[in-house]
């Protein structure tokens, strides 16, 4: 399977076309039958009874058209349910992750600039690269991409795993956050961990980096040592937050496969240091 990137305002055509349907906040329209996995639909929504607010071509798949089509927010039709795309994250591969974070990234960044924040003018499409044009003065915005930083602390052999205010279900993950102006990408994750539990790190050390479609980020992973200070989760970010050994991992609610806290906390697992 391969996807090739392509530009919103390109005309491909809907010859063969499949469609990646987002409700909400990423949320996906999908078939009903838990045993068909396949995400991307081979029918519009216009043909399976949903209302599009918007549409755009986000690349080739396998040689065929993707539209992402963002839809009004209502109950599914018959045949089809609607599924976080959290909840995908174990069955998609790294190229498929890359389609649909740029999508769901698309969409959002064309709604919040359908106006000219210069002179409130209508927008248009770049024809010739991902950007939006003002065609009164000129003005062009291209997609933002928010860095942000997660960081496996560890000390003494255990791993720093907390519960998040912001987390819908019952789960322990690892300390994430913003890049504030000014700030390296080392820099935000020392003032994190401090703000967020009370402690000092160093040897703060990069893993990796993943697209995240949740709030237009770029998440660079990152593994720290504890350096001083107990932990004191803030209450406002942080509800609970503990040092967690190996043997300890599989009895916690920890993220699903796929997103870039889950492989740091598998490394971990793995004797990765």
């Amino acid at each position: 399977m391969s996807f090739e990137p392509g530009l919103p305002g390109e005309e491909v055509g809907r010859q063969g076309a499949r469609y990646l349907i987002i409700v909400g906040n990423g949320d996906l329209i999908v078939r009903s039958n838990p045993k068909d996995h396949r995400s991307l639909m081979d029918k519009s929504p216009d043909e399976i009874g949903l209302t599009v607010i918007h549409d755009l071509y986000v690349g080739r798949f396998d040689g065929a058209p993707v539209y992402a089509a963002e839809v009004t927010h209502r109950k599914p039709p018959k045949g089809y349910r609607t599924l976080p795309l959290r909840m995908l994250f174990e069955r998609l591969t790294a190229e498929e992750m890359g389609m649909f974070s740029r999508a769901i990234q698309l969409l959002a960044w064309e709604r919040s600039n359908r106006y000219c924040g210069r002179c409130a003018s209508r927008m248009e499409r770049h024809p010739d690269e991902v950007a939006c044009v003002c065609p009164e003065c000129g003005f062009t915005t291209w997609p933002r991409i928010s860095p942000a930083m997660i960081v496996a602390v560890q000390k003494e052999g255990k791993l720093l795993l907390a519960k998040a205010v912001s987390f819908r279900r019952e789960m322990y993950s690892l300390l994430a956050g913003y890049v504030e102006p000014g700030e390296t990408l080392e820099q935000c994750v020392a003032r994190e961990v401090r703000e967020e539990v009370g402690i000092e790190v160093d040897n703060i050390r990069y893993v990796t980096n993943q697209s995240w479609p949740f709030s237009q980020s770029l998440m660079v992973a990152f593994r720290a040592d504890w350096k001083a200070g107990e932990l004191k989760p803030d209450k406002r970010e942080i509800l609970d937050a503990r040092w967690v050994a190996v043997e300890e991992i599989d009895d916690m609610p920890c993220p699903l496969k796929g997103s870039v806290a889950r492989e740091l906390i598998d490394q971990f697992v793995a004797g990765e240091r």
